[in-house]
């Protein structure tokens, strides 16, 4: 009889270990997937502050002082900011809720003259009351995710500061725990570093600078509400595939529907040339100074992240993508 083969008690207590491990972490981050963006958001904060928190300790500030005054910046610089344009989203989706019927017939009756320029059927079987449950159920979401929203920010700054106050001793603990040589754990930390500061700062940067030029252009040519559509226009750049379009499409439509004709062509010609121009020229001007991230990457990791993560998913999708990689290189050269 052939002998059987037994396997080693050392394989049997790694593969338990290993089985614990993952058992363990599925049971600890399971209940904390709703509110993951906000520990990538401390992270984020982290990245971009800790360079100032070493300047201060090192001018003998206290830790807890120098950790309360940058999350007190940050809420300054970051969060009113996004508060202030989530506000002005806000009141302008109140207002199209109560009166849906006349936004939908204002969009209806531009497609039907549309239509009948074209000479084709564009929306086949469309119904108005569809685009008012549209609004609805998006109104309604946004409500219910304010409680989520406020969970997420009050877990972000709670790590924020506790990170913050632990600066020198962050890495260490983190190289305990994490099976990488010194050397690639560096590499690791340095690449997460640098695309974490690219995507947060170069994302962020480039739309607002787009929503600015496109303020410009609502002024021009007289658009209803330009700084709501400031606000959708700078969100919207944030976002691959969809860019600038979000604001300028449907005010390109509103003023047509309105008898603006010249407004509507002078906006739309304005949209593709002059905002799509300055796109370009803002995103060479801001990569030059920042890591440059592949352009697949960055798409690959947007479709990924969003699900994931979010908003934040236009950050951390393409830092996955790039560790992912960088993990599969370091692999190969540590056991090929």
């Amino acid at each position: 009889m052939p002998d059987k083969q037994v396997i080693k008690p050392l394989l049997t207590r790694q593969i338990f270990t290993l089985a614990s491990i993952i058992l363990l972490g599925v049971l600890i981050f399971t209940p904390l997937t709703p509110y993951i963006s906000g520990i990538f958001g401390a992270i984020i904060m982290y990245v971009l502050t800790v360079g100032w928190m070493k300047k201060l300790t090192e001018r003998g500030w206290k830790r807890s002082l120098s950790a309360s005054l940058l999350i007190v910046l940050t809420i300054f610089t970051v969060l009113i900011p996004i508060g202030l344009i989530l506000f002005l989203l806000t009141n302008r989706v109140q207002d199209v809720m109560e009166n849906s019927e006349k936004y939908s017939y204002m969009l209806r009756s531009t497609i039907a003259r549309v239509e009948n320029y074209v000479g084709y059927n564009i929306t086949g079987s469309f119904q108005g009351e569809n685009l008012e449950d549209l609004i609805t159920k998006f109104v309604e979401g946004a409500a219910g995710s304010t409680l989520d929203i406020t969970i997420i920010i009050g877990l972000m700054y709670f790590c924020l500061y506790y990170m913050l106050i632990n600066y020198d001793n962050l890495k260490d603990s983190m190289r305990k725990y994490i099976p990488l040589s010194d050397k690639n754990f560096e590499r690791v930390s340095i690449d997460s570093k640098e695309m974490i500061k690219s995507n947060a700062i170069a994302i962020p940067l480039v739309a607002l600078l787009q929503g600015a030029v496109a303020l410009i252009g609502f002024y021009i040519f007289g658009a209803p509400n330009p700084w709501f559509w400031f606000a959708v226009t700078t969100l919207g750049s944030m976002i691959p595939f969809v860019g600038t379009a979000i604001g300028m499409v449907p005010l390109v439509i509103i003023l047509y529907a309105q008898g603006q004709t010249f407004e509507a062509i002078g906006l739309g010609v304005y949209g593709v040339v002059v905002v799509g121009l300055t796109d370009n020229l803002f995103r060479i001007v801001v990569q030059q100074r920042l890591a440059e991230i592949h352009p697949l990457i960055t798409l690959f990791g947007v479709v990924i992240g969003i699900p994931l993560f979010g908003f934040l998913g236009l950050i951390f999708g393409p830092l996955m993508v790039s560790l992912f990689l960088l993990l599969i290189k370091i692999y190969k050269e540590e056991y090929y």
